[in-house]
């Protein structure tokens, strides 16, 4: 901020009276309302012409046509577009600083013309010429021109002019007069207001109380809280280097959290001849980010440049150009699907479409949409350059955007590229473009960042400016700068942080330093009852505590997400020596853990890596108040998980507790692992498939998946039941003895033990079932579809077995009911063998002495009777029946026809009344 005083003392000797109260009114404002300094522009209201000069043979004069004021400068005969009016500023602007560029143009005599600000430079590297704003104008109305521009000089600066001309296109645009009024250059003094923002945008309050197991408050806590993770992206793109070089795969994985894929995704560079796609670096690179923990996206579905399609593309007829397109990205798009957070699903489309000129501009809203269709958890953005220097392109970006939200299109993220071409990076023209485009509504991201310097501190000063301002900008959730080693940027060494034999240079320096700066780290020692308060940037962090006395030493991985109210979390501390608790937030939580790598957490999506020092003894996983869920994995080769009372036994490895998580999912990575699911206190139900298993408790529910041996075990109490459900496509084998019921499924087995109620369902009618009663007293009713058991207090019902064997106890006093339904059944009665059989079922029910049988009467029941060896007798009343022997008694009614043998011996008599289709055969009396 500057102020303007150096003419007022003078004016207060005047002996001239009003100039005295005029003078002193002026200094009495400037005391209040401070003014900034605006000589760096000589005559910026045209009061003269003083200061400017025409660059070039153009011409330039005073005209009363102004903006404000009362005259402007009028720009005639520009014969070439880099001619117009120019000013020098060279002694007026201080390297380093940031300033706010604002004109005002109208054309004379034409309309629609793009208009620029022009800087010419010369120092240390050279005479160079950018550009540092551009607009549209016309001649029906004044147009803003305003940009930012960020004085870097490179040793001396020797000439340093600001000319208002036009870009270079197509001959004749640049032949126009224009009009130039109210040029202001002023200091923006950016850095206060954006560490203020980060401040409050980035950081929350957190406020920490420590427990123990019990829950009573722990006491004397040596307290440390390190950030380990942000959830805000510092990225870079991925390259080539990533499948040859473990050093860059190295500084990559430590410095990174989120990446770009930089060629590999493209067109171009996966299908270089038609039909032919080679996927092996994108590959590699997929599988890098997976294993590390970075998000990655995709780069890009469509870079409709003609250099960019594929060459063997460009000379198909439209047609074929669409048959392909459709490929192109459904084939990459399905391939990656739930493996990259999101795509560029479209990449600088304002440059240059060939594909749109060849199939029209629907093509655009399309790929989202198929993107969409196949990537239903992707996030979609576009992608575009030039937005710093040109409100023109801001301005056209932001109408593409709207064009295809428009059509259908689910834009989810707009990107902006910051390639900082002309040496300078300023914040007031990332400003700018940022207001443009942030009536969208939509998430930004800043998606390509490089800057080029060949003097390290001056890169540094550049990134420095862009990084602390991007990330004080609300409105954008990463920065992925396109390339860090000299090795491989696309710009050569002055873009890179890294120079070619791993040395980090200034600009690498300055990186890190500000990542530091934006990592939260605090120790001290909280008394009992005592909370710990901080206020940090949001991220991942690692909580230990050790107690002095015990020197117990507890770890605790927690996130502070963004929120406006201060965060408060329970810490469970002087747990097993080395334990690790990870806490869940106030939301639906997700947690991933893989035993297989068990230095790594995954918590909603974002990968934690735990260095922890010594090996964890026990993992406790805390949710809150949202539906929270645990997913674990077990190690490559056979291992028992044991599930009871929120925790998780894996034996020979380690414990695993979940506390407040509705739902917990366990996967068995090899063919011979083994799952036990225990019941709880209350009424729970197992339910368990082919491949699937699931204890459903009142407080949460585990699903374990995969696994040959699963258990389901009742014995805690409570009202449980098991519901059992075959193979489809297998033939499945159960025995039960009602207390105990196992499936075979091919080479799996699953177990349902001590259940209240256990049901059977079939899907496949070609499945066999034993049961062996036990010695109690059995109820059993059978029908064509369903057997159900009843033994004391437990039930077991089976439904569309094809083959069911029941074993009664001997000397038991047990019972069958049967029913009819199916027209081709028949009941075969001898001894104490019942075979019940129709089509696609059959029961066999052995040491069974009592029965009764109830059917339809609809024309094909049968009953076929068989005496023993005894006395038998054998009463026939119409439909009724009644036979009785030595081994137990059996009625039917209903039945359509009755067949009875007598031919085993002993004294066999009937009696036989009414109609009765019956046929007796042998020695019945």
């Amino acid at each position: 901020m500057k102020y303007s005083f150096d003419l007022l003392p003078s004016l207060l000797k005047s002996t001239k009276p009003q100039l005295k109260i005029n003078a002193f009114l002026s200094l009495l404002a400037c005391l209040i309302f401070p003014v900034v300094a605006n000589a760096q522009i000589l005559n910026s209201e045209f009061d003269s012409l003083d200061g400017w000069y025409p660059f070039g043979t153009a011409d330039i004069s005073i005209s009363n046509d102004s903006f404000q004021g009362g005259n402007a400068c009028l720009v005639r005969n520009r014969t070439i577009h880099w001619k117009g009016a120019a000013q020098s500023l060279v002694g007026d602007l201080e390297p380093g600083k940031d300033y706010h560029v604002t004109s005002y143009i109208k054309l004379v005599g034409s309309t629609d013309k793009l208009v620029q600000i022009q800087v010419r430079q010369t120092d240390d590297r050279g005479e160079r010429f950018y550009k540092i704003g551009e607009i549209m104008a016309n001649d029906r109305e004044w147009t803003l021109l305003e940009t930012g521009f960020n004085f870097v000089s490179n040793g001396t600066t020797t000439q340093l002019d600001f000319i208002f001309n036009s870009p270079s296109t197509v001959e004749g645009e640049f032949e126009f007069d224009y009009l130039l009024d109210s040029v202001n250059v002023v200091e923006n003094d950016w850095r206060p207001a954006a560490d203020a923002r980060i401040e409050q945008i980035r950081k929350r309050n957190a406020e920490l109380t420590f427990v123990y197991r019990d829950g009573s408050p722990a006491v004397d806590l040596d307290v440390n809280v390190q950030q380990i993770n942000h959830h805000y992206g510092f990225g870079s793109t991925l390259n080539h280097e990533i499948a040859y070089n473990p050093i860059y795969e190295d500084f990559f994985a430590r410095h990174f959290n989120t990446a770009t894929v930089e060629f590999f995704t493209q067109w171009r560079g996966t299908e270089a001849v038609r039909g032919v796609e080679d996927y092996r670096i994108a590959d590699i690179s997929v599988d890098f980010a997976q294993d590390n923990g970075i998000k990655l996206k995709g780069h890009a579905l469509v870079y409709p440049l003609r250099p960019q399609v594929p060459e063997w593309l460009r000379s198909l007829p439209p047609s074929e150009i669409q048959t392909e397109l459709e490929d192109r990205v459904t084939s990459i798009a399905t391939r990656y699907d739930g493996r990259l957070t999101g795509w560029d699903v479209s990449n600088e489309m304002l440059e240059e479409d060939w594909v749109a000129e060849n199939l029209g501009e629907s093509y655009r809203t399309w790929i989202f949409q198929r993107a969409r269709e196949i990537s239903p958890d992707a996030i979609l953005s576009t992608n575009e350059f030039g937005m710093e220097n040109s409100t023109f392109k801001t301005q056209r970006y932001r109408k593409l955007i709207e064009s295809l939200l428009a059509g259908g299109a689910e834009v989810q993220e707009i990107g902006l590229q910051s390639h900082f071409f002309d040496g300078y990076v300023s914040p007031k023209a990332v400003e700018i473009a940022i207001e443009e485009l942030a009536g969208l509504g939509i998430e930004m991201c800043f998606s390509e960042f490089d800057y080029v310097n060949p003097d390290p501190v001056l890169r540094a000063q550049g990134l420095e400016n862009f990084y602390r301002y991007a990330f004080s900008r609300p409105e954008a959730d990463g920065i992925t700068m396109w390339g860090f080693w000299a090795g491989t940027h696309w710009r050569g060494p002055d873009a890179s942080l890294v120079d070619l034999d791993w040395t980090i240079n200034a600009a690498g320096q300055k990186y890190f330093e500000l990542i530091d700066e934006w990592t939260t780290s605090e120790s001290q020692i909280v008394g009992s009852g005592d909370a710990m308060e901080f206020r940090g940037f949001h991220g991942d962090y690692l909580v230990t505590t050790v107690d002095p006395e015990t020197s117990i030493t507890n770890y605790h991985l927690m996130s502070l997400p963004a929120g406006t109210n201060p965060l408060s979390l329970e810490l469970r501390s002087n747990i097993t020596d080395g334990s690790l608790t990870i806490y869940g937030t106030d939301g639906d939580d997700l947690f991933e853990y893989d035993l297989q790598d068990p230095d790594k957490v995954v918590v909603n999506g974002e990968v934690i890596f735990v260095d922890i020092p010594v090996a964890a003894a026990q993992i406790i996983f805390v949710g809150g108040e949202g539906n929270d869920r645990l997913e674990t994995k077990s190690k490559q080769k056979n291992q028992h998980f044991i599930f009871s009372d929120q925790r998780l036994t894996v034996v020979d490895d380690q414990a695993i507790q979940f506390i407040e998580i509705e739902e917990v999912d366990a996967v068995a990575r090899t063919l011979g692992s083994t799952v036990t699911l225990l019941d709880s206190a209350g009424d729970d139900t197992f339910s368990t498939f082919d491949h699937q298993s699931i204890m459903t408790t009142p407080d949460y529910e585990v699903t374990a998946n995969n696994f040959r041996f699963v258990f389901g075990r009742s014995f805690n109490g409570g009202s449980d039941s098991a519901w059992v459900f075959d193979t489809p496509h297998l033939s499945d084998r159960l025995h039960s003895d009602l207390n105990r019921l196992v499936i075979q499924s091919g080479a799996r087995f699953r177990y349902a033990i001590g259940f209240d109620e256990t049901r059977v369902f079939v899907l496949n009618g070609n499945d066999f079932a034993r049961v062996d009663l036990p010695g109690s007293t059995n109820s059993i009713a059978v029908s064509p579809t369903d057997v159900a058991i009843q033994s004391g207090g437990k039930s077991l019902s089976l439904a569309a077995f094809g083959r069911i064997t029941i074993n009664g106890a001997a000397n038991n006093n047990d019972s069958v009911e049967f029913s009819g339904g199916d027209p081709d059944q028949t009941l075969r009665i001898f001894k104490d063998l019942l075979f019940f059989h129709g089509s696609g079922f059959q029961t066999t029910i052995n040491n069974i002495n009592q029965s009764t049988y109830n059917s339809s009467g609809d024309g094909s029941a049968r009953i076929v009777v068989t005496d023993s060896p005894g006395d038998d007798n054998l009463v026939i009343s119409d439909t009724a029946l009644t036979y009785s022997s030595s081994v137990g008694t059996h009625t039917a009614t209903g039945f359509d026809l009755i067949r009875a043998f007598s031919r085993n011996g002993g004294n066999d008599t009937s009696t036989i009344s009414g109609s009765p289709p019956a046929i007796l055969v042998g020695d019945w009396e």
